[in-house]
């Protein structure tokens, strides 16, 4: 097992690389097992979501599957050196639950802790900010936000296959690839402290983790979708929860 760079608030990220088979994933993500005290009444420790390190991911990819803050998942873990994981390594993916007692019965542990990581969208009104975008592709929406049950985070914009899809602001590209299978071919772009954007179902990608791409820059060209149809999934994402991209964008 080699240990490999991961990225940190200020680094660059290298995803992590192993030659094993890569898990499902059905299989990538586990609950802790509970472990209650045996008494009733007692304090019981509520189970907590753990996501097992696969090849090819990077903290900001897991981060991104959970729907949380980058560094929310530093300090859940403990991490001294956020730059260094490994394949096989267990990360925590949502915050310590506070004790309960086993009078509560732990079936309501289990969905307590199963559901600590579900990010929730904000209104358009909170993620307002300083931050200027651009359209990463002109055409019509094709997926309307919350439209897909997978990506429903984000919006669907048509075109052509092999369109210009460009960075809808500058920063750097902290995730380039294919690891989570429902955005296909996918750009993760960290913009600030606060805010990234992605950029899935594209047939080619243009840059890599660790680039720094300027506002407007063509950074993949789009592919097919799913439903066959070409379009470019965007997404933004303030301190890792989703927001409507449309308010946002310029009209």
């Amino acid at each position: 097992m080699t240990l490999v760079g991961l990225m940190a608030v200020a680094c660059a990220p290298t995803p992590v690389n192993d030659d094993s088979q890569q898990e499902s994933d059905e299989t990538s993500a586990e609950i802790a097992a509970s472990r209650p005290s045996g008494n009733f009444g007692r304090n019981v420790e509520v189970a907590r979501p753990v996501h097992i390190v696969r090849a090819g991911e990077t903290l900001w990819s897991i981060a991104w599957r959970y729907n949380v803050d980058v560094n929310e998942m530093v300090s859940w873990n403990a991490l001294e050196n956020p730059n260094l994981i490994v394949v096989d390594q267990r990360l925590f993916v949502a915050p310590a639950p506070a004790p309960v007692t086993s009078s509560q019965g732990l079936s309501s542990l289990a969905n307590a802790a199963s559901s600590a990581s579900a990010g929730r969208p904000l209104p358009a009104a909170a993620a307002r900010s300083a931050q200027e975008w651009q359209w990463p592709v002109r055409g019509p929406i094709v997926s309307a936000y919350g439209a897909a049950e997978a990506t429903g985070k984000g919006i669907g914009i048509g075109g052509e296959i092999g369109d210009d899809v460009r960075a809808a602001a500058s920063g750097q590209v902290v995730y380039a690839g294919d690891g989570l299978a429902a955005y296909g071919n996918l750009v993760i772009i960290r913009h600030n402290e606060s805010y990234l954007s992605a950029y899935g179902q594209n047939d080619r990608l243009l840059v890599g983790e660790g680039d720094s791409v300027n506002q407007g820059q063509v950074i993949a060209r789009m592919g097919l979708g799913p439903e066959r149809q070409p379009h470019v999934h965007f997404e933004i994402r303030r301190n890792g929860t989703p927001v409507d991209p449309l308010p946002l964008l310029p009209e």
